[in-house]
């Protein structure tokens, strides 16, 4: 009872301090040096949830204007229910991804077998400036992250011998609810049978191998994916082959010559960066001097948070080649390679030797680094999204329609329809027409559209009755109200 009361505690400790950090950032944009390469979380987080918003505010779901709530269903079912307590309002979509990834590491802390590791990752996991900014935002990647990170301790559950057969049925849900959450994570369902499978093969010798575990774990991950394909992809395939061209089409190399010379010019120019350099050095040393401690007396445990890192590093690593690299992509990269570094100093850790100390300044070099990095984005921050929106709600109102992709982060003010517009791929066909919006948001050259309108013959400016400017970022921005 004790042990049980003071895991509780441990986990409401840890999930208060994580969630009470991030609060500062519910309120502002996002850090202007995240994602620098991309629009990022200034126009992501308001498009994948608007859908659960208006869904919310008129009871009604237009799951074809959007491709969000395809392949993110389980992200908008949580950001729904969020928005039912306490509002449709962007922090509340905000603290619905705080609150998911403070239970993750609160619940990895909480656990015995894995307290040492969730403390680690406290310091030097989820300080990562990347990791610390994309958790405060309503973003599908880290709500995915978090749904593996629950997977991961109840694969380690199973492997102290307590309710296996509960604990690996555990940890594949966790894994659907992941690419359920973020389509990308797919490739992931082969993680928890791929664990079991190798911790297998390597322990044929001991009298209590079996391949029972690998079955059953390939059992549950095939009957999830199952489900997944029955009830959510074969209902919406149209659209799901249209997000996956739309999304794949010419953004990665086409042969290893070429992934290997983008992947250079990535790491050189994107990755190799004093944010991620400690994290890069120490996953290699731990990759390499993991095959000598797995032939020792490491703990199941240990050896199933090493392999699924591992191959969760391995999924993840086709994205550092791509043509266009948002950080916002990497997050799963920059998690797995973290865990590995998290478990590599949780190993110096418990060695009776002075790496312990080691490990120990190594972690508060890491920890105090990144609190500097946080900082300095307070520093940064600014309100450009909330100057937008009140200006949004002077010329639009309730039960109006705003079309363009940014319409949705300047209407949180108002109750309207939102409609993104992404030439050949949606909202494409006469969506002015059909729609007849109160007000058009675009850049001033349309960029965010790839030109839909000038393309297709529409001069915004004779269209409109007023033109207002504004400055979003690095981002201009005009509000075309269109003649009655």
């Amino acid at each position: 009872m004790k042990r049980i009361q003071r895991s509780n505690k441990l986990l409401l400790i840890a999930f208060a301090l994580l969630v009470l950090v991030q609060i500062p950032f519910l309120f502002t944009d996002p850090d202007t040096l995240a994602d620098v390469n991309t629009r990022g979380a200034w126009i992501d987080e308001s498009l994948y949830v608007f859908q659960a918003r208006e869904w919310i505010d008129s009871g009604q779901l237009d799951i074809a204007v959007n491709d969000a709530f395809v392949r993110s269903p389980v992200f908008q079912l949580l950001v729904s229910g969020f928005f039912l307590i306490f509002g449709t309002h962007l922090f509340a979509a905000r603290l619905m991804t705080v609150v998911v990834v403070a239970a993750a590491l609160a619940f990895t802390i909480s656990r015995k077998h894995t307290r040492t590791l969730g403390w680690v990752m406290a310091g030097v996991l989820f300080t990562q400036y990347h990791i610390f900014q994309f958790s405060h935002h309503s973003l599908v990647y880290m709500v995915a992250i978090a749904w593996l990170l629950f997977a991961l301790v109840f694969l380690t559950e199973a492997y102290e011998g307590y309710r296996v057969n509960r604990n690996v049925f555990l940890a594949n849900l966790f894994v659907f609810l992941a690419y359920g959450t973020s389509v990308q994570m797919l490739p992931a369902a082969v993680i928890v049978p791929a664990v079991c499978f190798i911790l297998w093969i390597t322990r044929l010798k001991k009298p209590d191998s079996t391949p029972w575990m690998f079955i059953t774990a390939a059992g549950y991950s095939a009957l999830f994916g199952l489900l997944y394909f029955l009830i959510w992809y074969l209902p919406n395939r149209n659209m799901f082959d249209t997000i996956v061209f739309f999304q794949a089409e010419g953004r990665f190399p086409t042969s290893l010559y070429e992934f290997a010379q983008t992947f250079r010019f990535n790491f050189i120019n994107c990755l190799w960066i004093r944010k991620l350099m400690p994290y890069f050095m120490l996953a290699g040393i731990t990759v390499l001097a993991w095959p000598f401690v797995m032939r020792k007396n490491t703990s199941l445990a240990h050896k199933a948070v090493f392999l699924f890192a591992l191959f969760w590093l391995i999924i993840e690593f086709p994205k550092t080649g791509m043509f266009y690299i948002p950080f916002r992509y990497l997050l799963g990269f920059i998690t797995a390679m973290s865990l590995l570094v998290s478990l590599g100093i949780t190993r110096l850790l418990q060695v009776k030797a002075p790496w312990k100390y080691g490990a120990v300044v190594f972690i508060a070099a890491v920890f105090i680094t990144n609190v500097i990095h946080a900082v300095n984005s307070w520093n940064r921050r600014t309100y450009d999204i909330e100057k937008a929106n009140e200006i949004m709600a002077q010329r639009i109102a309730d039960n109006e329609v705003a079309l363009g992709a940014w319409a949705p982060a300047f209407t949180w003010d108002v109750w309207v329809k939102c409609v993104p517009v992404w030439n050949e791929y949606m909202n494409d066909d006469q969506p002015i027409e059909k729609y007849r919006p109160t007000i058009i948001v675009s850049e001033f050259n349309e960029a965010d559209s790839d030109n839909y309108y000038s393309k297709h013959g529409y001069n915004l400016k004779e269209i409109s009755d007023t033109i207002t400017a504004v400055k979003v970022w690095r981002y201009d921005l005009v509000f075309y109200s269109l003649k009655k």
